[in-house]
């Protein structure tokens, strides 16, 4: 599992993010984050820690999900959580 965030910042204001994440379904997902957008780093932080589940879940809806003897789909789906949560704090609390 992997993740991977990208953002465009200008004068301390998230004006751009996305999440990309891999390692859970057959294709990587690109995620809009869109509740960070317009925000302060530090509000954008606190607004990521809240909605990445529910963007995860909602773009995993009617996916399949990879399981194997190496990981489960639920362990997956997890790690991509906490991972994604971790590349956004890296990712914006470089800034702050």
């Amino acid at each position: 599992v992997i993740a991977a965030v990208a953002a465009k910042v200008e004068n301390g204001v998230v004006n751009e993010a996305r999440l990309g994440v891999g390692g859970i379904t057959a294709k990587p997902l690109l995620i809009e984050l869109n509740d960070v957008e317009g925000k302060s780093i530090k509000d954008a932080l606190n607004s990521a820690r809240r909605s990445i589940d529910a963007s995860i879940d909602e773009s995993i809806k009617g996916t399949k999900l990879l399981s194997d003897i190496h990981a489960s789909d639920r362990y997956r789906l997890g790690a991509a959580k906490s991972f994604s949560l971790e590349a956004v704090k890296s990712a914006l609390g470089g800034l702050s």
